[in-house]
């Protein structure tokens, strides 16, 4: 049987490109800024803040920007963004 390297061919319907599926747990952790930067929040902030300063409490409401390796690791599961 000769084989076209498509293997909708083969089976006799048409063949779709499958697109890549967005990782929801990275979609859900990051947000990519206008500019292409990736920012992400900062942990520890949920519970048990009684035991936490002012000052780190204030610093975590902060978000936090990625280095450049890490947000290119945070973008290939993140493939619509």
């Amino acid at each position: 049987m000769p084989n076209s390297g498509k293997l909708g061919v083969f089976f006799g319907f048409s063949t779709i490109l499958m697109s890549q599926k967005t990782r929801k747990a990275i979609a859900k952790r990051i947000k990519v800024t206008g500019t292409g930067k990736v920012r992400r929040w900062k942990a520890n902030h949920r519970h048990l803040l009684r035991n936490k300063t002012q000052k780190t409490k204030r610093a975590m409401r902060q978000d936090h920007g990625l280095g450049e390796g890490q947000a290119r690791q945070m973008l290939n599961g993140v493939p619509h963004a």
